[in-house]
C-alpha cells in the first residue's frame, strides 16, 4: 500500500513537473517571439526617443526572469497550496475547533501579504527603473568613448555611472529588506499557530479521549508543525508570482506598440 502511495507521488510529481516546464518554455518562446517581431518592425522614432537601455533590459532583465522564474514560481505555489490544503484540512477533521481558530489567523496572513504584495511591486519596479540607465549609460559611454576621452570627461562619467549604480544599489537593498521583514512577520504567525493547534488538540484530548487518541493528537501535530512552513511559501510565491508579471507587463507593452508599416 505505501509503496503504491510512494510510486503515485513520484509519478504525478514528475508528470506534473514535465507538464509546468512544457507550459512555461512554450509561452517564454511565444513572448521572446513576439518581443523580437515587434522591436524590430517599431519605426526609427521609438529607438531616437526610448533610451537603448530600457529596449535591452526587456531582453535581459524581463526576459531573464521571465525565463528562469517564473514559471517555476508558478509551480511551486500550486503545489505548496495543495500542501498547505492538506494540513490544513488533517488538522480540522482530527480537530474541528483548529478551523473556527485557524481562519482569522488566515486573514491575518492575507493581510499581511497584501500589504508587502503591495511594496514589493512597487519595489520590483523601482528596482527595474534604476537598472535601465545603468544600461543606457553604458551603451552611451562605449559609443562614444572617443569623444569622452578627447574632451576629458572621464571623471565625469565615472562619477554618473556610480551615483547610477548607488540609486539600483539602494532600490535593491530595500526590496531584499522587505522579504526579510515577511519572513519575520510570517516565522511569529506560524509560531501562533502551532502553539493555538497544539492547545487545541490537547484539550480535545482531555475532554474527548475515546475519539481524539493520543495517536491522532501526534499527527495533529506533526501536520501543524509543517503549516506554518507551507503558508510562508504560498505567501511568498504569491509575491514573487506578482513582481515577475511585472516583466510579463513590460514585454506586453513592447508587442502592443504598433510596427512601422501600421503607423
Amino acid at each position: 500500500m505505501y509503496s503504491a502511495l510512494s510510486f503515485g507521488c513520484v509519478l504525478i510529481s514528475l508528470l506534473s513537473n514535465l507538464l509546468g516546464q512544457f507550459c512555461g518554455a512554450k509561452a517564454r518562446r511565444r513572448l521572446h517571439k513576439y518581443l523580437l517581431y515587434s522591436v524590430l518592425g517599431l519605426p526609427m522614432k521609438i529607438f531616437e526617443t526610448t533610451p537603448l537601455g530600457r529596449i535591452l533590459a526587456r531582453f535581459s532583465t524581463d526576459v531573464t526572469v521571465i525565463d528562469k522564474k517564473l514559471a517555476t514560481s508558478v509551480q511551486r505555489l500550486l503545489q505548496f497550496l495543495l500542501l498547505c490544503f492538506s494540513a490544513i484540512l488533517v488538522n480540522s477533521i482530527v480537530t474541528p475547533w483548529f478551523l473556527t481558530l485557524a481562519v482569522p489567523i488566515c486573514i491575518i496572513y492575507y493581510g499581511v501579504q497584501k500589504f508587502y504584495r503591495c511594496s514589493s511591486r512597487e519595489l520590483q519596479r523601482l528596482d527595474s527603473m534604476t537598472r535601465t540607465p545603468i544600461l543606457s549609460h553604458l551603451t552611451e559611454t562605449i559609443s562614444g568613448l572617443e569623444t569622452i576621452r578627447a574632451f576629458k570627461q572621464q571623471r565625469r562619467f565615472i562619477a554618473a555611472m556610480f551615483y547610477k549604480l548607488d540609486s539600483h544599489t539602494n532600490a535593491f537593498l530595500i526590496s531584499n529588506s522587505a522579504a526579510r521583514w515577511l519572513g519575520i512577520a510570517l516565522d511569529y504567525l506560524g509560531a501562533v499557530i502551532v502553539l493555538v493547534a497544539m492547545l487545541v488538540s490537547l484539550i480535545c484530548s482531555n475532554l474527548m479521549p475515546a475519539v481524539v487518541t493520543p495517536a491522532l493528537v501526534g499527527l495533529a501535530i506533526n501536520y501543524t508543525l509543517l503549516v506554518p512552513i507551507y503558508l510562508n511559501w504560498v505567501v511568498k510565491f504569491i509575491s514573487d508570482v506578482e513582481m515577475y508579471m511585472a516583466g510579463v507587463e513590460r514585454v506586453c507593452h513592447y508587442i502592443k506598440m504598433k510596427p512601422f508599416n501600421s503607423v
